[in-house]
């Protein structure tokens, strides 16, 4: 293959890889602001959207496998440990009841895979590129967030209306899922304050903005944000070391104590002076309960005593009797109980693998503690929340975590290589499109049956929040 052969060619694959991540931009967006004006349901649009959107990267993915150089590291392929792990989950799969809603579940994971090796493939062309990539996005969508809010609280004080959830929350029913979002972007917005080559301007607005979203996630009332950054900066600092990473988490603690300052100004002290009523709660005003987690939880354990090795079946979780949820809101809880105690194994391994990759590629460069920050709240925030089940979040976690592995060196380890034989890529490839039409199919199938599904649950549960799985009502009736 001549040179310039190669050289067309991997342009045009990284072109495609760069359409899709925009698209996948686009989306979170669009998704948890205004909407689409398809669906209803927020929950229903943005999971439909979604599937929509993995089915193209499924597609994209097998075009990158065609037009990548052979002798190029960045050639497409699904690791083995990831095969073995899907393969793990599709045997659990076939033994369930709802055998459909299983491999779709199995299927969503695979292309949420693909998006995560994807994202790494184009990542790693050029790092620095894609990391301001993040930064800009997220200050973006939490501009248009904080200017939402704003907008809603401004016109409650002319009103003369309360000022409650309703004020914070754009395109969601529940104050956890914009904040699940949040987690992510907020180490990015961290990372463009402290980023000397950035405008001044932007660095500032950036300062501004994050100090703002903290208030707002205040004012959601939501412990789990909190929770989640009390443990994944001290993991961050272990992995990246504490030089690379006292920048961030200095901007970090600086802007968070900013934040509770304007929580007392905008949801204490300006509801006192012009006599509107506040109706929301910090979440220090709820550290009594776990809400009803525990009910969930012994749900999940007693699942994985009944079928430790291969679990009860992806997604079997919402066939369990409980009006509480459809998720245990906890992902290795999810993992064990629905794929299998030896799945979980091998998912933990897999991050272990990760963590020493970050260890061996750190350096003074803040850049990766911020990006290993970003992973490591997703991860920590999704042991007490459903982060990682909801499409908006899942999709925001999943790019995430394509954009630290393109920045660290695992591609180098063995088991994060598939094989090089074209058997071997021609299977990834039929994979990838499989997976695609399963989960088409049984979103398809599946969502006309919400309207039954929503008020068979309402009728069985009176006053009872739906329970969002796949779909808003997400138990398996």
């Amino acid at each position: 293959m001549s040179l310039e052969s190669t050289t067309v060619r991997a342009r045009a694959w990284i072109w495609i890889g760069n359409t899709i991540l925009l698209a996948w931009l686009v989306y979170l967006l669009l998704a948890p602001t205004i909407g689409f004006g398809w669906i209803e349901s927020w929950h229903n649009e943005q999971r439909a959207v979604q599937i929509v959107l993995l089915a193209f990267t499924a597609v994209a993915y097998c075009l990158v496998g065609v037009l990548t150089p052979s002798d190029s590291d960045a050639r497409w392929q699904l690791p083995v440990l990831l095969l073995v792990f899907l393969g793990l989950g599709l045997i659990s799969a076939l033994r369930t009841q709802f055998v459909f809603a299983a491999l779709a579940e199995v299927s969503l994971f695979t292309l949420l895979a693909i998006l995560a090796i994807l994202t790494a493939r184009v990542v790693s062309t050029d790092v620095a590129r894609y990391v301001r990539w993040a930064r800009w996005f997220s200050l973006l969508f939490a501009t248009a967030y904080v200017l939402g809010v704003a907008t809603r609280y401004l016109a409650a004080v002319n009103l003369e209306r309360a000022i409650d959830l309703d004020v914070l929350i754009l395109g969601y029913a529940n104050p956890r899922f914009p904040s699940a979002l949040h987690a992510i972007l907020i180490p990015f917005l961290a990372l463009t304050v402290i980023e000397k080559t950035e405008l001044r301007s932007l660095r500032a607005c950036a300062a501004v903005v994050l100090s703002f979203l903290w208030a707002i996630n205040l004012g959601l009332g939501t412990r789990g944000i909190w929770f989640a950054y009390a443990l994944a900066i001290p993991v961050t600092v272990a992995l990246s070391g504490w030089r690379p990473s006292a920048r961030p988490v200095a901007v970090l603690t600086l802007t968070a104590l900013a934040g509770v300052g304007l929580y007392f100004v905008f949801f204490s002290i300006a509801g006192a002076l012009t006599g509107v009523g506040v109706a929301v709660q910090a979440p220090t005003d709820n550290l009594t309960t776990v809400t009803s987690r525990e009910v969930l939880w012994q749900l999940s354990w007693n699942a994985i005593k009944s079928s430790p090795i291969l679990g009860i079946g992806p997604m079997q979780f919402a066939v369990l009797a409980s009006h509480v949820g459809a998720h245990p809101h906890n992902w290795p809880l999810q993992i064990a109980a629905e794929w299998g105690l030896p799945a979980l194994g091998l998912l933990t391994f897999a991050l272990f693998q990760i963590g020493k990759a970050v260890v061996h590629t750190a350096s003074k460069d803040f850049t990766l503690a911020v990006m290993t920050l970003a992973v490591a709240v997703a991860l920590l925030l999704g042991l007490v929340d459903g982060n990682l089940v909801m499409p908006v979040s899942q999709i925001g976690a999943a790019l995430t975590v394509g954009l630290l592995i393109g920045g660290v060196r695992l591609s180098r380890q063995q088991h994060w290589r598939g094989l090089k034989s074209a058997a071997y890529l021609t299977s990834t490839a039929f994979i990838a499109i499989v997976a695609g039409g399963i989960l088409i199919a049984f979103g398809g199938s599946s969502l006309p049956d919400q309207p039954r599904s929503i008020e068979s649950f309402r009728s069985s549960n009176p006053g009872a929040w739906l329970v969002p799985r796949f779909w808003e009502q997400g138990n398996l009736l």
